[in-house]
């Protein structure tokens, strides 16, 4: 296991602000996501109530187009190009946890976690939305669909 410490500062911490804690703890979790053409790479962490960032795991994984955290650390990645969808839990020790596979989900141009397990998809082509939410052993649910949105460039669950 690979792990430092430093104080976030910049862009780091912007990041840190949009991706939000994954649970209310002491140290709130946070994870990053990067691919490449073939494979992708995610780290862990967590953030410490003064701003300190320790760096707790990194692992490899395939490509996402998107990634919302709903909250307990339960995340949903997706990918637009295949329609594919996994769930995933992250510990608090910052150990990854591959839960669920998903085939086929609807295109979705933005995805957002809304906390408590909830997500809303939304697309900017057809003013389409629907919620799902997603159970603490990666079980995915549909929920509602939603039609004639308005055009938005951007969502984030609060």
């Amino acid at each position: 296991m690979r792990r430092t410490t430093k104080t976030l500062v910049g862009t780091m911490a912007v990041m840190l602000a949009l991706l939000g804690a994954t649970s209310a703890r002491a140290d709130s979790l946070v994870l990053f996501y990067t691919f490449f053409p073939d494979v992708g790479h995610i780290e862990t962490g967590s953030v410490a109530p003064d701003g300190t960032f320790t760096s707790l795991q990194f692992f490899g994984n395939p490509r996402w187009t998107h990634i919302a955290g709903l909250g307990g650390g339960e995340v949903l990645f997706y990918d637009a190009y295949t329609g594919v969808a996994q769930t995933g839990s992250v510990a608090p020790d910052g150990t990854f946890t591959h839960q669920r596979g998903y085939s086929p989900f609807a295109h979705w141009t933005h995805i957002a976690g809304l906390g408590n397990g909830e997500v809303l998809f939304y697309n900017v082509d057809n003013f389409m939305a629907q919620t799902g939410s997603v159970a603490s052993d990666g079980t995915f649910t549909n929920q509602l669909v939603y039609s004639g949105f308005a055009t938005w460039s951007h969502i984030v669950g609060l």
